[in-house]
């Protein structure tokens, strides 16, 4: 008898299915010249990473093995025994993540003091995406143009979208007249809600010397229209301005 040279082929399902699931039952086919050897016999061996994952007994040309709990990338060999006939041969198949597709949202937003995060959507639906502003992991408040890079966190995908989020100045720029109210020892300064964002500033100078260029921003009041401020009898002249973002 001449013996037949066979190759071991892995089926399409199995190459797709293993990059979008963590468990994989693999089966192997002994095949010479493309055709299915349906009288072959003997065994396939399973190998993930060079490790030994199992051993199917050949039937109707076919085996299989039992489920490769890997994360991927990972290989999986299969090992023909050879049989009376069939000579045997190895195979070795590449599992590599599954890409996703990721669209970034909410790229486009308006100034009003607080952190402006955007969003993602993700085919397939649902995965998990981390962001970074400018190289930061922290949404950025402040108008301005960021770098937004958002990617894939999962153990069978990746992907990633680059794009600018745009922080527009939404504040109101006209001037305005600061309110006060007085309780106690304390001075509530206050401005219009369509000024939010606007930081108080103030110096400390005796009457003598009068207004100077050390502004200082009164903490929090970019973030609120009001700012609520101790009245200290030790510091009789303070002042105190609105500027623009």
């Amino acid at each position: 008898d001449v013996n037949v040279h066979a190759t071991v082929t892995f089926g399409n399902t199995n190459i797709l299915s293993a990059t979008r699931k963590l468990g994989v039952a693999f089966a192997g086919t002994v095949q010479t010249n493309g055709v299915t050897a349906g009288a072959a016999s003997g065994t396939i061996s399973f190998l993930t990473n060079s490790v030994g994952l199992g051993m199917g007994t050949v039937s109707a040309g076919s085996a299989s093995t039992a489920t490769a709990v890997l994360s991927p990338p990972y290989t999986v060999t299969a090992i023909y025994s050879g049989d009376n006939i069939y000579i045997g041969s190895t195979n070795t198949l590449s599992v590599n993540h599954a890409s996703a597709q990721v669209a970034l949202q909410n790229l486009n937003q308006a100034y009003d003091g607080t952190a402006k995060p955007v969003t993602a959507i993700t085919t397939p639906a649902g995965l998990t995406v981390n962001f970074t502003y400018n190289g930061s992991s922290s949404a950025p408040t402040n108008a301005g143009t960021y770098q937004v890079i958002g990617t894939v966190a999962d153990v069978l995908y990746i992907g990633s979208a680059t794009n600018n989020l745009i922080i527009t100045n939404g504040v109101s720029l006209a001037p305005i007249a600061v309110g006060t109210s007085f309780t106690g020892n304390q001075m509530t300064l206050s401005w219009p809600s369509d000024h939010l964002g606007w930081i108080l500033q103030s110096q400390t100078n005796d009457l003598n010397t009068g207004l100077g260029a050390g502004w200082t921003d009164v903490s929090g009041s970019g973030t609120s229209t009001q700012s609520v401020i101790n009245i200290d009898p030790a510091s009789p002249s303070v002042y105190f301005r609105l500027r623009s973002p």
